[in-house]
């Protein structure tokens, strides 16, 4: 088995990430992602969230900030 092979076999069996890979290089690092994953569409996305009834009410803390009452410029 060549070393490339055997990369590909550690990374497929630590990461789940196998086969034909996707690099992505931003400003604050490198990820890698299989090329056959699906990505939904924002439409999609939208109806996957609504589906799942989540509560934000947690957030509802950040209401009382303050930061509504600054002047952004805007």
């Amino acid at each position: 088995m060549s070393l490339r092979d055997k990369a590909a076999n550690m990374m497929n069996g630590l990461c789940g990430v196998g086969g034909k890979l996707v690099k992505i290089v931003q400003d604050d690092g490198v990820s890698l992602r299989n090329q056959e994953d699906e990505k939904l569409s924002w439409e999609e996305t939208y109806k996957a969230m609504s589906k799942e009834q989540e509560d934000w009410g947690d957030f509802e803390v950040t209401l009382a900030n303050g930061l509504k009452r600054l002047d952004y410029g805007g």
